[in-house]
């Protein structure tokens, strides 16, 4: 990931990243809804959002959170 460092020990994600970086936090948010039942958020589920990630890409989302979560982790790894 293109991280930059700054001189006052903060960091910031940069570029592409960014996205790429939200992509990974949907997807552990969706494996600790899955594998746990709680959620990252007082929002509620972040299932809605995941499905527009794997839109995104082009594919039909799934209509279970394991399946969303296999769609995920399979594009992950293609990019």
């Amino acid at each position: 990931m293109g991280i930059k460092q700054h001189d006052g020990g903060g960091m910031s994600i940069t570029g592409d990243d960014i996205y790429r970086f939200r992509w990974v936090a949907v997807k552990h948010a969706l494996q600790l809804e899955v594998h746990t039942g709680m959620t990252m958020s007082r929002q509620g589920s972040v299932l809605p959002t995941a499905k527009r990630i794997v839109e995104g890409f082009g594919l039909k989302p799934a209509r279970t959170k394991v399946k969303v979560l296999e769609q995920l982790t399979e594009l992950l790894e293609r990019v």
